[in-house]
């Protein structure tokens, strides 16, 4: 996650793609659970940093914006919801972006979206 902005804003449409463009529920659900079973964004765990959940603080637009997209992808799938709602910081640090971010943007919207869902948690 230090690498070039560019790099990381790759990195996180490519996780999102992983789990939005693929071909069948069955190939969506593994690419969830290595997602899971990899705690790709420290849900689970409290001793690892939450690196990518830091990127919700960025002072970048797109970083935000990429990483609300991401949880707003995970917060569609039915486990997604579970493992995103096992984090309670996540969800705060989501309601405080959210409240933060100026106008109407695709963060936010992601952001509220994403929020929604895990309401039906």
């Amino acid at each position: 996650m230090n690498a070039h902005e560019r790099r990381q804003l790759l990195l996180l449409q490519a996780l999102r793609w992983r789990l939005t463009k693929c071909e069948s529920a069955d190939v969506r659900q593994r690419m969830l659970n290595s997602y899971i079973v990899g705690d790709i964004i420290s849900c689970r765990s409290e001793r690892v940093p939450n690196h990518l959940i830091n990127l919700l603080k960025s002072p970048s637009d797109a970083l935000r914006q990429y990483m609300a997209r991401l949880i707003n992808a995970l917060a569609s799938l039915n486990h997604g919801r579970s493992y995103l709602a096992s984090n309670l910081e996540l969800v705060k640090l989501m309601q405080t972006v959210m409240r933060n971010e100026k106008g109407n943007t695709i963060c936010k919207e992601n952001l509220l979206a994403a929020l929604q869902k895990l309401s039906v948690r």
